[in-house]
């Protein structure tokens, strides 16, 4: 099992899975976890798309038994991303779950973070916008038990284009306006960030018809964006110039 092992895993896995699934079981049999996830790791970048499904069952079953660690945590995605490459999306989910659940358990505030935003990607590819919302919920808690202010105004935001998305443009405002708030407490605030929020709310306040404000809303993210993100400035003084009593054109997307 040393470094000239794992060199050759892929060759290994071709060869005989039991064979490399009796190795882990021995590893774990010795109590040296971190080796045994290193190697579980290791086999999901190698297991053939075509391999039978019931390897790729028992590949995520030995995960279940290890040490919680960082090593496990991208066990987990790795196996996510395997499951996820080949539609199995309910599959994909669970490990997306458990890799949280590996940084929750360990108190690692990026990890949990990172694995928010990985569970909205895998909650997206089965359009699950409700569990999409859960993680932006959980992502404003966790930002907010850890005092960071930066990250909860950025969460509040990101809820208030959910919102949207959602159809609850009466939310995106709420949510925008808190978003606002936040950033306006921070010293460090990019003028991008802010642009961003008084987009959302822009965006919103026209699905709720009052237009004359979005209108004002769209004209802060103009300025907001220009010398930053010209694009989207560009975007935005699109949406301005919308006429009354019309929707806004694609890019409201």
């Amino acid at each position: 099992m040393g470094d000239g092992v794992r060199v050759t895993v892929g060759e290994w896995v071709d060869a005989d899975l039991g064979d490399v699934l009796a190795a882990v079981d021995s590893l774990v049999a010795l109590g040296d976890h971190e080796r045994a996830a290193v190697l579980l790791a290791a086999v999901w970048t190698a297991l053939p798309g075509d391999v039978d499904e019931i390897w790729a069952v028992r590949l995520r079953d030995r995960g279940a038994v290890l040490d919680r660690t960082p090593a496990l945590a991208r066990v987990f995605r790795l196996g996510a991303e395997y499951f996820l490459d080949r539609g199995a999306h309910r599959a994909a989910e669970a490990e997306g779950m458990r890799e949280w659940e590996v940084w929750h358990e360990l108190g690692d505030h990026e990890g949990q973070v990172a694995a928010l935003g990985w569970l909205e990607t895998l909650f997206r590819a089965r359009d699950r916008l409700d569990r999409v919302i859960d993680c932006g919920d959980r992502l404003l808690g966790l930002h907010l038990r850890a005092h960071d202010e930066k990250g909860a105004a950025a969460a509040l935001g990101h809820l208030g284009a959910l919102m949207l998305e959602a159809g609850r443009p009466d939310a995106a405002v709420d949510y925008a306006i808190r978003a606002d708030k936040a950033y306006e407490r921070l010293p460090d605030a990019s003028a991008a960030d802010r642009a961003v929020v008084w987009e959302t709310w822009g965006r919103a306040l026209w699905a709720t018809g009052a237009e004359a404000a979005a209108r004002r809303q769209f004209d802060r993210a103009v300025v907001g964006y220009s010398g930053v993100d010209d694009q989207a400035a560009h975007r935005v003084r699109a949406l301005g110039a919308t006429p009354p009593g019309s929707p806004l054109g694609p890019d409201a997307e």
